[in-house]
């Protein structure tokens, strides 16, 4: 009778630790939606994951009975300390395997509202208490890296209970992202989503305000950076810096620099500094570093942080579908427990500048260039631009900067090579010609012409751009304005019947001097 009784003691043991586990189990759903296809596999996913680290340390490793089915877990000894110090057990007494299971099974089954609070905490401590020895941990870890779709997946997983670890660095609200305790084995594989949110940047330029625009060299433009306050609740102190990469074809100007933080400009040197050097081959670096962003009015977290300042297009400008590049990223603090730095993705602006040929002929030989033509480059409502002049054949915009050589609003055509004019950018433009060449009719009235540029969504130029349209012609890919000259009496410009009019003009008069002078002698007889 005693050995019934034992053996139905036993049974009965045995039904609790099968009910806790499937409470545990039912308890986790939104944690570990099932995907039925996979076997011992732990898929992690969220946004903003790509090219971070996500590591998997396990707690418990499952014990399997006959059937395949589960009776138990044991507790890996390395958790051993930690769960003593949460069961408050006296020196020298261990916690059980049991003890700590149903420690847990009791916190899952909490998970939600307010009392699921306890268990991101949980999970909080047990990241900690990994960190702390990582070595004691190394036969129970598995780390890989997240691939370009946001996700990351361990294959051949042994069946238990794992602490999910993302990328340190996470600054969302929602705490639960630092640290996830998850259910793997052969018949339960786990597929993990985060809400991880990592520091970025937004940057735009102006005109245009997207990632991509045409600009004319001499123009400024505008550039603005924005992240968001992360969440610094666990950290003591928080670094946090813009670090802005610019083309050589830009010119920062130091002092349009402003920095504000929720709304509020921010003052320099005090919440911030500024520091600027040179990179590669004549890039400049800007660096914005707040030291402690935590001790700035206004940084809490969710905030905006906004960077503007101005940079003008440059003489060593990109031209044409090369472009003028602008490169920020954040550096941030990414660990409460040391001065480990993460780096965010980095978002570029895209900005061009485009050229012309000015291809100058005479009469109907399109093969022969027409040297000696004066002409003044103007926009739409006739206002001259200003030249330099570089060699025989090229010329570009002239900048503000701009002394020796003198800017000039005029450029003459060669024999020898088209006029090259860069640093225009997209828009209405008119060929106004000064002089003719000796011998040749000049232009009735100005060359129009228009430049045409399209944009990605990231900013980069779109295929096909930039189009020329001349006159009334189709669009093209040609950036060549061809430009004729006449000479005799063609003026193509007024058309031939003003021309033969005013050539028929002519001759009566001189018959009408010769009758009038006939007739004089006439009377004079």
């Amino acid at each position: 009778m005693k050995a019934i009784k034992r053996i139905m003691s036993m049974l009965l043991v045995l039904t609790m630790t099968m009910g806790l586990a499937v409470a545990a189990f039912a308890a986790e759903p939104e944690l570990q939606p099932l995907s039925v296809e996979q076997n011992g596999v732990i898929t992690v996913s969220g946004p903003q994951l790509t090219n971070k680290d996500v590591t998997i340390v396990r707690m418990f490793k499952e014990n399997i009975g006959s059937g395949n089915t589960t009776v138990g877990y044991t507790l890996e000894s390395a958790w051993q300390t930690f769960f003593n110090k949460k069961l408050n057990k006296s020196e020298g007494t261990n916690a059980t395997s049991q003890e700590a299971y149903e420690y847990v099974a009791k916190l899952l089954s909490e998970q939600t509202g307010t009392k699921g609070t306890t268990l991101i905490e949980f999970a909080k401590e047990a990241k900690a208490a990994y960190k702390a020895n990582t070595t004691a941990f190394s036969t129970l870890v598995m780390t890989q890296t997240a691939v370009d779709n946001n996700s990351v997946t361990f294959n051949n997983v042994t069946s238990g209970y794992y602490l999910v670890l993302p990328a340190t660095g996470s600054t969302g609200v929602d705490r639960v992202t630092d640290a996830i305790l998850v259910n793997v084995s052969n018949s339960h594989p786990a597929n993990v989503k985060l809400k991880t949110e990592y520091p970025t940047v937004d940057k735009t330029v102006t005109p245009e305000g997207g990632q991509g625009n045409s600009a004319q060299i001499g123009d400024k433009l505008t550039f603005k950076l924005q992240s968001k306050v992360p969440n610094m609740a666990d950290y003591k102190t928080y670094f946090f810096a813009f670090k802005d990469t610019m083309s050589k074809g830009l010119t920062l100007d130091v002092g349009s620099i402003k920095v504000s933080v929720g709304g509020q400009e921010v003052t320099k040197d005090t919440d911030y500094t500024v520091a600027t050097n040179t990179v590669e081959t004549d890039k400049t670096q800007l660096t914005i570093t707040f030291a402690d962003l935590k001790k700035v009015n206004g940084a809490t977290a969710g905030a905006q942080i906004v960077v503007e300042y101005t940079a003008t297009l440059n003489e060593k400008a990109e031209i044409g579908q090369n472009p003028n590049t602008n490169k920020v990223e954040v550096e941030y603090s990414n660990d409460p427990s040391s001065e480990s730095h993460g780096t965010s993705e980095p978002d570029i602006t895209y900005s061009y500048t485009f050229d012309i040929k000015v291809h100058k002929y005479g009469n109907d030989d399109k093969q022969t260039l027409l040297p000696g033509a004066v002409f003044q480059l103007q926009t739409s409502d006739g206002t001259p631009i200003k030249l330099v002049k570089e060699s025989e054949t090229v010329y570009r915009v002239a900048t503000a900067a701009d002394a020796e050589p003198k800017p000039i609003d005029t450029f003459q055509t060669v024999a020898t090579a088209d006029i090259q004019i860069k640093g225009l950018k997209a828009g209405k433009y008119q060929l106004k010609e000064i002089t003719a060449p000796e011998g040749y009719n000049p232009l009735a009235k100005p060359v129009e012409f228009e430049i045409q540029a399209g944009y990605e969504e990231d900013g980069k130029l779109s295929s096909g751009y930039p189009k020329y349209v001349v006159g009334a012609a189709q669009a093209t890919e040609s950036n060549v304005i061809e430009v004729q000259n006449r000479n005799g009496t063609y003026l193509p410009e007024t058309g031939s019947i003003g021309t033969i009019g005013l050539t028929l003009a002519g001759v009566a008069l001189v018959i009408g001097g010769v009758g009038f002078t006939s007739r004089k002698k006439k009377e004079q007889e």
